[in-house]
């Protein structure tokens, strides 16, 4: 409780002196920071532009590859929507499969698929990369009510292999 009003008066004061001194010599300290340093600045500043420049004459010469890239990355994204799509209604139809009761089953079956999927699809090293990105990945999933959302973390377990498993 704050009761010795003389005290903290003096306090006060000290504070507002340090302030107003640690302003002076931060202000002191830019300026001269400054000063010292304007060929530096300026050489750094030069370099910058000549590497933007230099970069983009690259960009420039390399366009033919640049626009393949591009072309590749539209078709693997095709690729990927299809593939996507696809495991998407083998998974529903798995699901809706009324001759398959054991839900382990239906796991094992879109497991399977998936397994496929993934090892046509990428190598070893990326569905590990895949696994690792996908495991700290949280989904929002709306609610059956409007005024409630549920956070969900896809469950997926490191089996040993490079195929990813979703519980």
């Amino acid at each position: 409780m704050l009761t010795n009003y003389r005290a903290f008066d003096k306090e006060a004061l000290a504070f507002r002196q340090q302030r107003q001194e640690s302003k002076r010599l931060e202000e002191k300290l830019n300026k001269s920071i400054e000063r010292e340093l304007v060929d530096e600045r300026a050489k750094g500043e030069h370099a910058i532009r000549e590497y933007e420049k230099k970069l983009q004459d690259v960009m420039h010469n390399k366009r033919g590859e640049i626009k393949k890239i591009e072309s590749y990355h539209r078709k693997m994204s095709g690729t990927l929507e299809k593939t996507f799509k696809a495991f998407e209604e083998s998974v529903k139809a798995i699901q809706g499969d009324p001759s398959i009761t054991d839900e382990r089953e239906k796991i094992k079956k879109i497991d399977a698929i998936a397994n496929k999927i993934t090892s046509s699809l990428f190598t070893k090293e990326e569905a590990e990369q895949f696994k690792k990105f996908a495991s700290s990945m949280v989904i929002i999933l709306p609610s059956d009510r409007l005024q409630m959302s549920r956070m969900h973390r896809p469950q997926i377990k490191d089996s040993g292999s490079s195929r990813v498993t979703y519980l």
